[in-house]
């Protein structure tokens, strides 16, 4: 599994003196980055040094759970563009859209190769067998709808429902959330105890704009502490520009126990051209979406925040 971030945006109504939740989504922290998961909260962190402070959930945050879009105006919107979608048609003549976990099967590598994927699915990855000598193997597995003599179809959802009635009474939420509480964007955020996150943290627009993003467009690499201590031995010169970590500190727990019995050095560099590093982070993106938003609601920028956490 991932690491993924759930993020909201909330400004301070300087006339009331409190933060409220806005609709905006920060496209650019939309997906996976783990150097910029570190910088932003020591998350996943195997290369940064320099880190924002981490202080949890704000105190004065407005909310601890969010829905950026009513269930029923979501559900409503996907029948309404009516979409073509995978289904499997199930003996009784209900559809599902996903086939059971249960029905993965463990097959050889021909098996693996000569099935039609497309009746239902297949997938290999590598399992740990020996952590500690990271000795991996592959295994095939496959997902077959006949298993449960399932067909796979292709259908639009006003296919299998006439009425938006019982399209929602299918596939509308049964948690306990009210969903017209808060109405903004497409996704769900819960940062109570029930949304199992991890890493809290909350960063203001001024706070972005004044830290040292130095280290994190640095360039990094470990390397066996063998190779460099053999380079060394060799006479070898650094070219200008790079340094040699001789003891990181382990940023991870895996990271804990790759070196815990494999000494290793980290190689750092500034990159080429760093006007252009700098321009091509997920951060420098981040922040220009918030000066869009600090111009659209003409507040301060250390009354632009975002509030965030991490999963797995």
């Amino acid at each position: 599994m991932g690491c993924d971030i759930h993020l909201i945006v909330e400004i301070k109504n300087e006339k009331m003196g409190k933060w409220e939740y806005i609709p905006e989504v920060l496209r650019s922290l939309n997906d996976r980055n783990y150097s910029t998961f570190a910088l932003l909260s020591n998350v996943r962190d195997n290369f940064c040094d320099n880190h924002f402070p981490v202080r949890g959930l704000p105190p004065d945050i407005s909310g601890l759970r969010f829905r950026f879009e009513p269930e029923s105006e979501k559900r409503r919107r996907i029948y309404e563009e009516n979409e073509e979608e995978e289904h499997y048609k199930l003996p009784d003549g209900t559809y599902i859209r996903w086939l059971p976990w249960d029905l993965n099967r463990t097959v050889t590598p021909l098996e693996f190769a000569a099935w039609e994927g497309e009746k239902g699915i297949k997938y290999s990855y590598l399992k740990d067998v020996k952590w500690k000598e990271q000795v991996k193997i592959p295994n095939w597995y496959i997902r077959d709808p006949a298993d449960i003599g399932a067909v796979k179809v292709v259908l639009r959802p006003k296919d299998i429902y006439p009425t938006f009635e019982e399209y929602w009474e299918k596939h509308k939420d049964k948690d306990d959330w009210d969903e017209h509480a808060q109405d903004y964007g497409r996704y769900k955020v819960d940062f109570s105890e029930n949304g199992e996150y991890h890493g809290h943290n909350w960063i203001t627009l001024r706070e972005m704009l004044d830290f040292d993003y130095s280290d994190y467009i640095m360039e990094k690499c470990y390397a066996r502490g063998a190779i460099w201590d053999a380079f060394k031995r060799l006479g070898g010169v650094l070219p200008e520009g790079m340094t040699v970590n001789d003891n990181p500190e382990p940023g991870t727990i895996v990271q804990c126990i790759r070196v815990a019995g494999l000494r290793e050095v980290l190689f750092q560099w500034e990159p080429e051209n760093k006007v252009r590093a700098w321009s091509e982070t997920p951060i420098f993106e981040a922040i220009e979406e918030l000066k869009k938003i600090q111009q659209r609601y003409k507040v301060q920028s250390e009354n632009v925040r975002m509030v965030f956490a991490f999963d797995n």
